[in-house]
């Protein structure tokens, strides 16, 4: 277990990543700099490294971990089913009227 300091911002980190849904890079950290919860200037009194601090939020925190690497499950929407086209009545024709109609007169 880390001591008081770590295990102190090892909680904010843990929430941080809850806040924002996934575990950023260290470059994504940086850029976002009015949400994170440790100075970057203080961040190397406190931990060695960026995967230094990403290893004990997924060992002192392994709820919040496995919330952010389960995806949720899709839910399963019903696609509207479209009408099926009426079918067309075929009219018959009358089969004499082919013959007393041709395009030759005699």
């Amino acid at each position: 277990m880390p001591g008081k300091r770590v295990g102190a911002n090892v909680e904010k980190l843990a929430m941080y990543f809850l806040e924002i849904g996934k575990v950023p890079t260290w470059t994504e950290y940086q850029n976002d700099k009015y949400n994170i919860p440790i100075k970057v200037t203080s961040f190397g009194h406190v931990f060695t490294s960026w995967k230094q601090a990403v290893n004990l939020v997924r060992k002192t925190r392994p709820d919040v971990w496995i919330e952010l690497h389960t995806t949720p499950e899709p839910e399963q929407v019903a696609k509207p089913v479209a009408p099926k086209p009426a079918p067309k009545l075929s009219v018959k024709k009358d089969p004499l009227s082919k013959l007393g109609s041709s395009k030759k007169e005699k």
